[in-house]
C-alpha cells in the first residue's frame, strides 16, 4: 500500500529533488506525508490487533497455557506498533496546525526516542521465547 501511494504521490511532485538518496515531501504537501507513512502504519496496527482479537477468541483459555508460548507473545507485537508509533502520529497530525506548530519540541522528542525503539523492543520479545534462549 505504501509502494502504491508512494509511486502516484511522486508522479503528482509531491516529492523533492535531491541528491542524496534523501527523499522529503515538499512543504506544501506536508498533509500527504502524514497519509504516506502514517496511514497505512495505523492500518498495520488496526490490523495485528483484529487478529490478535480474533485468535484470542478462537483460542479460549488454550492462549493462557504456557505451552502455547510463541502465541502468547504475539500480543507484544501490535503494543510495539502501538508504543514506538503513537507519538509519531500525534506530533505529525499537531505539527500540521500552524498555530502549536512551534511548541512541539517535547513531542518531537518523545517521537524521535520512541520510533527508534522498535527494533530493540522487537528484539526483547523475540528473545523471551525460550527456544531462542537454548
Amino acid at each position: 500500500m505504501s509502494i502504491i501511494i508512494s509511486v502516484i504521490c511522486n508522479q503528482l511532485g509531491v516529492f523533492g529533488k535531491t541528491d542524496n538518496f534523501i527523499c522529503f515531501v515538499k512543504k506544501d504537501y506536508l498533509e500527504v506525508g502524514l497519509i504516506i507513512f502514517y496511514l497505512p502504519l495505523v492500518l498495520v496496527i488496526g490490523f495485528n490487533i483484529f487478529a490478535f482479537y480474533k485468535l484470542l477468541k478462537y483460542l479460549g483459555d488454550l492462549f493462557l497455557e504456557s505451552k502455547y508460548e510463541t502465541i502468547n507473545l504475539l500480543k507484544y507485537y501490535p503494543l510495539v506498533l502501538a508504543i514506538c508509533y503513537t507519538t509519531g502520529i500525534f506530533y505529525r497530525s499537531l505539527s500540521l496546525i500552524e498555530s502549536i506548530k512551534n511548541s512541539l519540541g517535547y513531542l518531537e522528542i518523545f517521537h524521535a526516542f520512541f520510533s527508534s525503539l522498535s527494533g530493540f523492543l522487537n528484539f526483547i520479545i523475540y528473545i523471551k521465547h525460550k527456544l531462542v534462549k537454548e
